[in-house]
């Protein structure tokens, strides 16, 4: 027996529809909406990233007679980073602060337009530049910028530390290795000045040198970089040579005035003098000493102003060699030094540091 049910039976019930995997997305450099720069001409924005721009149909070759003035938007510090820079050599180029671009003035702060133009004849492979927020050290091979500062050769390493932009030797604080080599300029001709942080000059043979403008340099060269900075380790077993150079805008202090360690006292009527400790009076027992150089390595010429010899012994010595009144009028270089201890508590003394003789 067979009978048909008038209520029909219920529809299945559909399979939920799944919710679509969101596609990952990559953070832009600049905000949203962010107009990093303002281009008058042919050279495009990177589509990839706001904060830079490209020579035409990069990376193939830019074209002939282009021309293109590149210009930071709103009043925010911005660091020039070159990614590629191949370009016709001499005819066409980039114009940086009103100079031709170089290589070694990328990582500074972009001040003013950037401008490019390329001539009628050959091309080349074209440029991408960035501007951004933040100063960040690069390294193509053994070649190092430090953006604001130093163009790095060789193995020497770049560190930022208290705003300043320093190079170290390598491995620093620990001793560096044998048979290296560095060479160091400040970008583009920028006026610095050093801060020499750390040098051990009693580590290592003598035949490590640290050179600027052909000359060694030492704890008291502190004024302005000038020229190339060249350090190199020789196959002799070191002994624990380090250092350390940073470059700041402005000197510490005036350049040709004295700079010293120790207890040593200015003469307030005169700064050009510099004295032992409560002079003209005796100053006392103990273990007091002094090192005195001229500030950024300008020529000064010694004037002796009093030199007591209780102990027959000049209290000062000049280069390693004691300084009797016939070495009046030399030039101060290095250092002048003093130790209370090999010159009895009744030496005192007081000494000028003139511009002329």
């Amino acid at each position: 027996k067979l009978c048909a049910d008038e209520q029909a039976a219920p529809a299945p019930t559909p399979a939920p529809t799944p919710t679509p995997t969101p596609t990952p997305t990559t953070a832009p450099t600049s905000s949203p909406g962010d107009a990093v720069w303002a281009v008058d001409g042919p050279c495009p924005i990177d589509e990839s990233d706001a904060e830079c721009v490209t020579s035409t149909s990069y990376p193939r070759d830019y074209g002939s007679r282009e021309s293109c003035t590149m210009t930071l938007v709103g009043s925010e510090t911005r660091y020039l980073a070159v990614d590629r820079y191949e370009v016709e050599e001499g005819y066409d180029f980039l114009t940086v602060g009103g100079r031709q671009f170089e290589m070694r003035m990328a990582g500074g702060a972009i001040e003013g337009p950037i401008t490019w133009t390329s001539d009628e004849s050959i091309t080349a492979g074209g440029w991408r530049i960035c501007a951004r927020r933040t100063i960040t050290t690069s390294t193509t091979t053994t070649r190092t910028f430090v953006p604001g500062s130093w163009f790095i050769d060789g193995p020497c390493e770049a560190v930022v530390e208290d705003g300043k932009q320093c190079v170290t030797s390598p491995n620093f604080p620990e001793p560096y290795e044998n048979n290296q080599q560095c060479s160091l300029s400040i970008y583009g001709g920028m006026t610095k000045y050093l801060d020499v942080g750390y040098l051990d000059e009693a580590s290592g043979y003598r035949a490590d040198s640290l050179l600027m403008g052909g000359e060694e340099l030492s704890h008291h060269d502190n004024g302005r970089a000038v020229g190339e900075i060249t350090w190199s380790a020789d196959s002799l077993t070191s002994v624990g040579g380090t250092w350390k150079l940073c470059a700041i805008d402005s000197p510490r202090q005036e350049p040709g005035t004295w700079d010293w360690t120790g207890p040593c006292v200015l003469d307030p009527a005169d700064s050009e003098c510099i004295m032992s400790p409560n002079f003209p009076e005796s100053y006392g027992e103990g273990d007091q000493r002094c090192s005195m150089w001229i500030y950024g390595g300008e020529t000064r010429y010694l004037e002796i102003v009093r030199m007591d010899m209780t102990t027959g012994f000049p209290p000062l010595f000049m280069g390693g060699k004691p300084v009797f009144e016939n070495r009046e009028n030399e030039v101060i270089h290095p250092v002048l030094s003093w130790n209370a201890a090999t010159t009895g508590t009744d030496s005192v003394w007081k000494v000028c540091a003139r511009r002329d003789f």
